[in-house]
């Protein structure tokens, strides 16, 4: 019996952001755990404040797709965004990066 698991963790996760959006980049996982191949990766991002805020999920199908713009963000505000890869729904470990959103008017 053969039991499918999850993809190695993402790597060179970087991220470049605007006023109201952030641009994540990624690389494939290196590691090809149990023969599983990726399928596409889940982009979830919240503001990173205290006080509990719904978190956003978005799937990026395909696994040539390395990039996603997190868009209607809030100017001046740090969010934390994660990265997994996904091997038929299947999740590898997450990759994690806290960053903010330019003030309007500067850089």
């Amino acid at each position: 019996m053969y039991i499918l698991s999850g993809p190695g963790i993402v790597n060179d996760l970087r991220t470049f952001p605007d006023i109201a959006s952030i641009m994540v980049t990624w690389q494939r996982p290196s590691e090809n755990v149990g023969g599983a191949f990726v399928t596409g990766y889940e982009v979830t991002h919240q503001l990173f404040v205290p006080e509990a805020n719904p978190i956003r999920q978005t799937y990026v199908n395909g696994s040539a797709n390395t990039s996603h713009i997190v868009s209607n963000l809030l100017p001046r505000q740090a969010y934390q965004i994660i990265v997994r890869a996904l091997v038929a729904g299947i999740g590898g470990e997450p990759l994690q990066v806290i960053r903010s959103t330019l003030e309007i008017g500067g850089a």
